[in-house]
């Protein structure tokens, strides 16, 4: 039973109920019907299918067999953009290394600073050691037991550090695109 038709300019389409599935058809301007599966996809379609699912049986190529056709000067720019990956994503760890060292001079600078004439009475009681220092004196062993150095200079080493790891994993990025694309190209 015919329910619907369309006329998509050359091709028509047209439907029909059968139970609960709807099944289309179409039918090309000389008025042949082509042969539709259930799910209203052409034989066309399903030879697609079939080429496809034959294409995903071949048997997979050894790693190496896939740079067979690639020069000396390529498979040497694939090392290196290797390399400089590798490189590029170590900046990251001492990232994080820089950030810790800044980490441990904020907090070790904000503990020596607040060391003054009221709160050294309550480090005497717990370290008797220090009871006959002065405040600066105290300020002075912590420093030198904490290997504290000046807080400015601390800044100054994570600034330049983290400018100097910035400009490296961009150029190692740039090195390992460029070399990798240029590779690619000659395959």
């Amino acid at each position: 039973m015919v329910s619907d038709s369309k006329d998509d300019g050359d091709i028509q389409l047209k439907k029909i109920k059968n139970g609960f599935n709807h099944t289309k058809i179409d039918i090309e301007p000389n008025g042949i019907d082509t042969k539709l599966s259930e799910n209203g996809k052409s034989s066309s379609k399903d030879k697609e299918e079939e080429e496809e699912e034959k294409k995903d049986d071949l048997p997979p190529v050894p790693i190496l067999q896939l740079f067979r056709y690639s020069t000396s000067y390529e498979r040497f720019l694939m090392v290196v953009g290797i390399i400089a990956a590798i490189l590029g994503g170590v900046c990251m760890p001492i990232m994080f290394i820089l950030f810790g060292t800044i980490t441990d001079a904020f907090v070790y600078h904000g503990l020596i600073e607040s060391i003054n004439n009221e709160t050294l009475p309550g480090l005497v009681i717990e370290y008797p050691e220090i009871e006959n220092m002065t405040v600066d004196e105290v300020k002075e062993l912590l420093t030198d037991l904490l290997d504290v150095g000046d807080f400015f200079t601390q800044v100054i080493i994570f600034g330049a550090g983290t400018i100097g790891i910035g400009v490296a994993q961009m150029l190692f990025g740039y090195i390992f695109v460029a070399t990798m694309n240029y590779a690619a190209e000659g395959q």
